[in-house]
C-alpha cells in the first residue's frame, strides 16, 4: 500500500487529485464506496488544509 505524501512543491488541487485518486483505490481495495468528490474534498482539507491557497479552487471538476 502506498502512502500518501503532501508535495510541497505541487499545488494544493495537484496534490489532492493524487490523494483523491490514491484513496479511492484503497477504499475499493477494502470494498469501501468511493467518497464523492465533495466529501473527499472536506476531508483532505481536514488533514492538508494547511497548505490551502487563500482562493480555494472549485469544489467540483469543470465540465468539458
Amino acid at each position: 500500500m502506498q502512502i500518501f505524501e503532501y508535495n510541497t512543491n505541487a499545488n494544493y488541487e495537484d496534490n489532492f487529485r493524487v490523494w483523491f485518486q490514491m484513496n479511492s483505490k484503497e477504499r475499493e481495495n477494502y470494498k469501501q464506496l468511493p467518497y464523492s468528490h465533495d466529501k473527499a474534498l472536506e476531508v483532505f482539507h481536514t488533514m492538508f488544509g494547511h497548505h490551502a491557497p487563500i482562493f480555494p479552487f472549485p469544489a467540483k471538476p469543470k465540465e468539458v
